[in-house]
């Protein structure tokens, strides 16, 4: 069971453009208090399209647990290639997958809590109690329609990376599209900092690699903020539940969702572009 797991490894997923870089990295912790693994050696892998791995080299963690290895130029094709970071003493790891993309990839972004599934405490009663977590009816739906129009969802959550198997796990467990999944790098970041770690990301994305964030959905007014501070045009931002329809100040309102069922009826997408 979930309670007999001793390591709380974790990593994001990362995207990379066509011949750029890419940081990798993962977060390691041990234990219900999730006790950082400090100044311990850690190796890298990285699958190729053949799924063998290719040793990448090491990497020893920092005073977070904190292990990373830049890669000046990626030498991947797009497509998505598992990666592994291994604790030599004990042999856990961390898995996360590169995704390699073309620039100007048409990007569609979704928040986890709140907006797939039913609420936040959602997430607690999975880790605490082992239930599973309520997805929203019709949210698979939704992300899927995106899919079938050739647009790349990406999961941009507030959970902390050590959560990062548990959620790639629900995700899987309800069908939806496998994509990038980003969390955020630990349980201060996720609390008390997460407009700041979404907003970063999206310019990581649109900005530092050229990929163009055409729709958004979340829950929160991080969330509307965050998206609107990126570039993500609010007639394109989705939010579910109380927060529907705000505006964060000085950008124009969101668009309030109230069933995915409703919004698929009504959801006529083009094309992706890319």
């Amino acid at each position: 069971s979930e309670m007999c797991i001793r390591d709380s490894h974790g990593a994001s997923d990362v995207i990379a453009v066509a011949d750029g870089g890419a940081r990798l990295e993962a977060r390691f912790g041990y234990g219900l208090v999730l006790k950082d693994l400090e100044d311990e050696t850690i190796d890298l892998y990285l699958a190729d399209a053949e799924c063998d791995w290719e040793y990448l080299g090491k990497a020893i963690t920092d005073d977070d647990g904190v292990a990373a290895l830049s890669l000046d130029a990626v030498d991947r094709g797009p497509g998505r290639y598992a990666f592994e970071f291994i604790v030599r003493g004990d042999d856990t790891r961390a898995r996360g997958t590169l995704w390699v993309m073309a620039k100007g990839r048409d990007l569609v972004v979704f928040d986890i809590d709140g907006t797939l599934t039913t609420g936040d405490d959602e997430l607690v009663e999975e880790l605490l109690l082992g239930d599973d977590a309520t997805m929203i009816q019709d949210a698979d739906g939704v992300v899927d329609a995106y899919e079938d129009r050739a647009y790349q969802p990406v999961y941009l959550t507030g959970r902390p990376v050590y959560f990062s198997t548990t959620t790639r796990a629900w995700l899987d467990t309800h069908r939806l599209p496998e994509a990038p999944v980003f969390l955020t790098s630990g349980l201060r970041e996720g609390l008390l900092a997460v407009e700041d770690y979404k907003r970063e990301t999206l310019m990581d994305l649109s900005a530092g690699l050229e990929l163009d964030l055409t729709h958004a959905y979340g829950d929160a007014t991080a969330d509307i903020c965050a998206y609107a501070d990126a570039g993500i045009d609010p007639d394109s931002t989705y939010i579910v539940g109380e927060n529907g329809g705000l505006a964060c100040e000085g950008y124009s309102a969101t668009v309030a969702v109230t069933s995915y069922t409703d919004l698929l009826s009504s959801l006529h997408l083009p094309e992706a572009k890319n």
